[in-house]
């Protein structure tokens, strides 16, 4: 960011200068311009994830703890997150206002917010982690492969904090980039992969004829809101922000909307689950009793953490069973037409019909 001593100009105006022989103001279209208008989205994209919050809190009072706590974590980081970007734009905007030498330095608030960024991810992943944790046990590995990514994430931030930290100006701020695009490529994969998941999974079990019936905007929500596939294409608009434009702060606007999208995500699957599989269930003696037990607390937990379920193979086959009921009527009308009928022999071809 040039800051250097702006000429005075042949007709005695100062051009972008402030004035002869003052600093040139810098154009903040790309670096703080930019930074403060995801600052903006950000804001409001906070105000929805506080609703939800309020919503959750109304319709699922006495859901498990460990849902209940990761969402308080989840609301604290996001508050974290908000209050420190609003610091950045304040100090810029408003407090030094008429002080352009302080663009060139790099803020507490500003600084931290990679690793501010990396943990909320983390954090919010281990729902969706969950998830398809839950499909089945051939999803295990898929989950395993994402998380050492989402650690890889949190390494590669952390290292971005201690890098930022040590640069005094703006201007060297692009030597963080590879750091920069570590994180934000290492979020992609994990995403992507249970992401993809579940959006294979969703593929299989939803019938052709409930995605030709259900609303436009319902199946939206399904394959984009509720598999986490909106902040997985910001996550890819930051990491090419990051190494396209290495001197601005677009990549840090866009990750400022992915990262409140992360919330707003698992608060919207939270609130949309329909918790009945749990309700009613009669324990019974046996091994088959057991077995229907577990199999009810399996199906119980997929439902609480909005699981799309696949066919299960090992779900006790269902047998339909047809009773056919003859009148007394018409056993005398085909006595009436052959006397001569033998009885027995007509039970056993009623029985047998009936078996087919």
């Amino acid at each position: 960011m040039d800051l250097s001593l702006a000429p005075p100009a042949a007709d005695g105006s100062g051009g972008s200068a402030l004035g002869d022989g003052l600093l040139q103001v810098p154009s903040l279209a790309n670096t703080y311009g930019a930074y403060l208008i995801g600052t903006f989205f950000g804001t409001g994209l906070y105000g929805f994830f506080v609703h939800q919050v309020y919503r959750y809190a109304r319709l699922f009072p006495t859901d498990t703890l460990f849902i209940r706590l990761l969402i308080l974590t989840v609301m604290i980081l996001e508050t974290i997150h908000m209050v420190f970007t609003m610091h950045t734009c304040y100090y810029y905007t408003i407090s030094n206002y008429f002080n352009p030498a302080v663009l060139d330095r790099g803020i507490w608030s500003l600084n931290v917010v990679p690793i501010l960024v990396g943990v909320n991810m983390f954090i919010s992943q281990l729902f969706f982690a969950r998830r398809v944790y839950l499909i089945g046990k051939h999803y295990r590995f898929v989950v395993a492969i994402s998380m050492l990514f989402f650690v890889v994430e949190i390494a590669f931030s952390v290292a971005a904090v201690g890098e930022v930290i040590s640069i005094s100006t703006f201007d060297s701020i692009s030597k963080v980039n590879h750091l920069l695009a570590g994180t934000f490529g290492a979020a992609i994969m994990g995403d992507t992969l249970l992401t993809g998941s579940l959006m294979w999974v969703l593929s299989r079990n939803r019938s052709v004829e409930t995605r030709q019936i259900e609303p436009f905007i319902e199946t939206l929500n399904v394959y984009i809101i509720n598999t986490g596939l909106l902040h997985d294409v910001l996550n890819i608009v930051s990491f090419i922000a990051v190494l396209a434009l290495p001197h601005g702060l677009i990549h840090g606007s866009v990750s400022i909307i992915a990262t409140r999208l992360y919330g707003n995500t698992l608060m919207a699957v939270l609130n949309s689950r329909k918790l009945n599989v749990s309700r009613g269930i009669e324990v019974l003696d046996g091994e088959v009793s057991m077995n229907i037990f577990s199999r009810a607390n399996r199906l119980a937990a997929q439902e609480r953490w909005n699981v799309p379920q696949v066919p299960d193979s090992s779900a006790p086959p269902v047998i339909n069973i047809q009773v056919t009921t003859e009148m007394g009527g018409d056993m005398d009308k085909r006595m009436s037409k052959n006397p001569n009928v033998n009885m027995d022999e007509v039970r056993r071809t009623d029985w047998k019909t009936a078996r087919q």
